[in-house]
């Protein structure tokens, strides 16, 4: 139920890699600044069906099968994510791969 945090600059190495991964974000020019915005515009989209949940508490997590995990907050809403290769049949629906549900209650 949080919120999404976008860096500025975030690319450095600590031991020899770079913890926070390898893209970044940068304003050095005009057109970096605007595919900046761009990418946390598309960030913010992703994030936008999940906002109401940043005030709930976050009451299960479970693993359904191998890559499948099922998440309940206090509101009743599940959400069903599917980080395998395979589709996977839950309930009355089918979660593709890399892909999820959010079942609101």
């Amino acid at each position: 139920g949080g919120r999404p945090s976008f860096y500025f600059h975030s690319r450095f190495l600590s031991n020899g890699k770079n913890w926070m991964g390898d893209g970044d974000l940068s304003c050095a020019t005009d057109d970096a600044l605007a595919a900046s915005v761009a990418k946390i515009r598309e960030g913010c989209d992703l994030w936008a069906p999940f906002a109401r949940l940043q005030f709930e508490f976050l009451d299960g997590h479970e693993r359904l099968a191998d890559d499948v995990f099922l998440t309940t907050w206090s509101d009743g809403t599940r959400l069903v994510v599917n980080y395998g290769d395979t589709a996977f049949p839950f309930e009355d629906r089918t979660i593709e791969p890399l892909g999820y549900a959010l079942l609101p209650s």
